[in-house]
């Protein structure tokens, strides 16, 4: 193969793996670690819930979501860094002049990703539920704004912010730049119009595949919270999430399924 085809086919398929496969499900890994911590808050928007207990598992399933995340995260950017450090050192064009502004998209893309890995090294840590108690006390508020839970409280509420929208947005932009990427190989007659199409059903086949069953876990779920109810015997909101924070012991559940409803389990 000639070079000049050659070196443009390498960096490629290093983006597409690093932004269509690693980021991508990484990006999705990250979003229902988000949806499992708010079920372990309590944070459904229910009034009235019983979370029954299995804690275990739900640890482990965080820890397992947490990881994936980070890892295919990793693996991403360092497959990303590889591919735009060979381009620079191949190719025989400055980035400026490459079609379709994809050469300076890409140095703005490469750049997020690691302004948005950073951000990730030196998130705060979390606020504990027992020190938001404390928090809810009657002081004043700038003798709250005083106690360091409040601070990394708003610190942390910020970072979650921040990586969620920027890392959406570099993942778009990523994704972009590869299709840009396939017209550039047209463009050079690398890629027929039926290697277009091939190229773009499978990346588009998995993108939608994988937006699919995430949908299907969200289903699921909603299912196993309806079953909960209907098993507890009674129109109760019953969450399934095994939360290792907010747990409904046997009598509490009870004496909730059989006598008219008081307050909130803690």
């Amino acid at each position: 193969m000639i070079e000049y085809y050659y070196v443009r086919l390498v960096h490629g398929v290093l983006m597409t793996v690093a932004f269509v496969f690693c980021h991508y499900l990484g990006a999705y890994a990250g979003n229902r670690l988000v949806k499992e911590e708010r079920k372990a808050k309590g944070e459904e928007g229910q009034d009235d819930v019983v979370v029954v207990d299995g804690g275990g598992w739900w640890r482990k399933r965080s820890k397992i979501l947490f990881w994936s995340h980070v890892v295919l995260q990793v693996v991403g950017l360092g497959l990303g860094t590889g591919s735009f450090v060979y381009s620079m050192t191949k190719f025989e064009i400055p980035y400026e002049y490459v079609q379709y502004k994809h050469g300076t998209l890409g140095i703005w893309v490469m750049g997020l990703c690691y302004f948005q890995g950073l951000l990730g090294v030196v998130r705060p840590k979390p606020v504990s539920q027992e020190e938001m108690a404390m928090l809810g006390g009657g002081k004043g508020l700038l003798s709250k704004l005083r106690q360091g839970p409040v601070l990394r409280l708003c610190l942390r509420r910020s970072f979650e912010y921040l990586h969620s929208v920027l890392g959406k947005v570099v993942l778009a932009l990523g994704l972009i730049n590869c299709f840009t990427g396939v017209a550039l190989m047209k463009s050079i007659g690398y890629l027929d119009e039926e290697g277009v199409e091939k190229w773009a059903g499978w990346t588009v086949g998995w993108l939608v595949l994988v937006f699919l069953l995430d949908g299907v876990v969200d289903k699921y779920e909603s299912d196993s919270r309806k079953v909960a109810r209907a098993a507890a015997g009674r129109d109760l909101p019953v969450q399934v999430a095994e939360s290792p924070v907010l747990v409904a012991s046997e009598q509490e559940l009870t004496r909730r399924t059989h006598s008219e409803p008081t307050e909130p389990v803690p």
